[in-house]
């Protein structure tokens, strides 16, 4: 395209940023874990907004991951991982 006798580039990448949306199932995932004995969970960038109190399940947990969310508070729950590591 051409502008007052200079080219000008057309279409290209736009300054929109993508917002990503997850629809994890944490119960599930927290079931998993458990059945797993898995000593790791990873929710970072999960885009979850609450931790359900029902983490206090997962006492074999030494680390928890949840890093870019949206998360304003944690329940009182999460006080029952014993095993938290928190290096």
């Amino acid at each position: 395209m051409e502008i007052d006798g200079k080219k000008k580039k057309t279409g290209g990448q736009t300054s929109k940023k993508s917002i990503v949306t997850t629809h994890l199932d944490l119960p599930r995932e927290f079931a998993k874990c458990k059945e797993e004995n898995k000593t790791r969970l990873d929710l970072a960038k999960s885009n979850i907004s609450h931790v359900p109190a029902s983490i206090r399940e997962l006492n074999q947990l030494t680390e928890l991951y949840l890093y870019s969310n949206r998360l304003a508070i944690l329940p009182n729950e999460i006080g029952c991982l014993t095993k938290y590591d928190d290096r």
